[in-house]
């Protein structure tokens, strides 16, 4: 894996992971371009410089909690192993977009995290996606989505907030995963993948109680299958057993989010 390039502007220190731009123009970028509110928690700048077009989402804190702490951290650990997990994915040839550069703005004893990847113009998250595509296009995306989880595990990355919101649709049908914040390396167990698709299931379930997608059963039954075709575990009776345990776990979770965040991510 290449070694980034650092740069240091004044209270910003700056790792490139791709081509070098001009930094104050990245800097720039972080509070002055134009918010994309439905591209992950709190959205993305997009900027364009050097002749490329750039995302750069600030890290924010998730929870209940984090209306208190919103977007301060205490080191920066963070953002730089998100994007040496993509970059590694990438070498995998695995779908995730590219990283570009890594921003730390310090503040005191205070950091602000911000990560730079290459902005997919064509491409549609997949919760919009699913509300305009045909059947059988929905049915290939599933399988996708199944393809997607089996490769994670292949490649030995927990990813900790997989859900709808963070894949992308292109203009070729092809799906981009996103959002490694916090993910690990390591190898997977059975358990881990039950944990990740568990998120998923929580926040597809979400999305059904606000209206806001509807899911069938067969749709969710063609995902486990193609799983399980893949990867040779059946995680059906888990899935059902977990629904159940925690449903109403997840239920006072979410009423309590709206009232504080209105409902948002």
């Amino acid at each position: 894996m290449a070694v980034p390039e650092k740069r240091e502007v004044g209270k910003f220190t700056l790792l490139y992971y791709s081509t070098f731009v001009d930094p104050a123009t990245l800097i720039g970028g972080l509070s002055q371009a134009g918010v994309i509110a439905d591209r992950g928690r709190g959205g993305i700048r997009v900027i364009e410089t050097g002749g490329h077009k750039l995302a750069i989402r600030a890290y924010r804190h998730g929870g209940l909690f984090r209306a208190f702490t919103g977007p301060f951290f205490l080191n920066t650990g963070r953002v730089f192993s998100e994007a040496e997990i993509m970059l590694s994915l990438r070498e995998r040839g695995f779908p995730v977009v590219a990283p570009f550069a890594a921003v730390v703005e310090k503040l005191f004893v205070l950091k602000r995290l911000y990560l730079v990847t290459l902005f997919e113009e064509d491409a549609v998250g997949l919760l919009e996606y699913l509300h305009t595509c045909g059947k059988r296009e929905r049915m290939r995306a599933v399988v996708r989505l199944a393809e997607l989880v089996w490769g994670l595990q292949q490649a030995g990355v927990y990813h900790r907030d997989l859900h709808l919101m963070n894949v992308l649709v292109t203009g070729e049908n092809r799906l981009i995963l996103l959002d490694f914040d916090r993910a690990a390396k390591r190898p997977l167990a059975p358990g881990d993948v039950e944990s990740m698709v568990r998120r998923l299931g929580r926040f597809t379930e979400k999305m059904e109680r606000q209206g806001r997608l509807r899911v069938s059963r067969m749709e969710k039954a063609l995902f486990l299958k193609t799983y399980a075709r893949l990867s040779g575990h059946d995680m059906t009776g888990a899935m059902a057993r977990a629904g159940t345990a925690r449903g109403l776990m997840h239920r006072a979770g979410w009423f309590i989010e709206s009232l504080l965040f209105g409902g948002k991510k």
